[in-house]
């Protein structure tokens, strides 16, 4: 997990500093993707953070990949009526590789789509929940399989904003437990299917290319 988080903050770093303003399209380059949905929908200390590279092979066709992960694992307080400290752990993992295909272009924006499969699993362990000795536990997994339109408007040469919507086939499943010593109990979380349509918010991103 630290070499993961390691190569994903040397690839943002590495975007920074060969990121420069040039005179031709910068569409044949490669970007480091942030989404806002980082700042915009997430919780106090960024519990799901995520960010992604695009490889691109020419000004039609591109590999994409975001990954995610938590900054903040572990959180203590103590709850009220208690002696104990509660502890809650949270991991969070996401990849989502896709293909992004170039449809039109002007001089500063980009339309595009994009096919992309995205797999998560999002853990959330209590530990001393009412009692020092009950320890409640959360796994979901998410497999969404989606198509996006895009618009990508190119604010400098090397710096550029976009935004996407499109349908998605969303599955998520997952199980949860309770633990008292040495007994636990564990129950399945009914699994949820859906195909629908993926808000923009979730999908605004600020791209630098290099």
């Amino acid at each position: 997990m630290r070499i993961f988080k390691f190569f994903v903050l040397f690839c943002f770093l590495t975007s920074f500093f060969r990121a420069k303003c040039e005179v031709d399209t910068v569409l044949y380059h490669n970007s480091v993707i942030i989404p806002l949905s980082n700042f915009i929908n997430s919780n106090v200390g960024l519990e799901k953070f995520r960010i992604g590279y695009l490889l691109n092979f020419n000004e039609k066709i591109g590999i994409r990949i975001f990954l995610g992960f938590n900054l903040n694992q572990i959180t203590t307080s103590k709850p009220m009526n208690t002696d104990s400290d509660m502890e809650e752990i949270r991991e969070y993992y996401f990849i989502n590789p896709g293909i992004k295909i170039g449809l039109s272009k002007t001089r500063n924006l980009l339309f595009y789509c994009n096919f992309d499969a995205a797999f998560s699993y999002d853990l959330k362990k209590t530990v001393g929940f009412d009692f020092s000795s009950v320890t409640k536990s959360e796994n979901i997994y998410d497999i969404v399989l989606g198509s996006n339109l895009g618009i990508e408007f190119f604010v400098l040469n090397n710096l550029s904003i976009s935004i996407e919507s499109g349908i998605s086939y969303h599955t998520r499943f997952g199980n949860k437990s309770v633990s008292i010593g040495e007994i636990i109990q564990k129950d399945k979380i009914p699994s949820e299917t859906n195909f629908g349509v993926k808000p923009f918010l979730n999908h605004l991103n600020i791209s630098v290319y290099f």
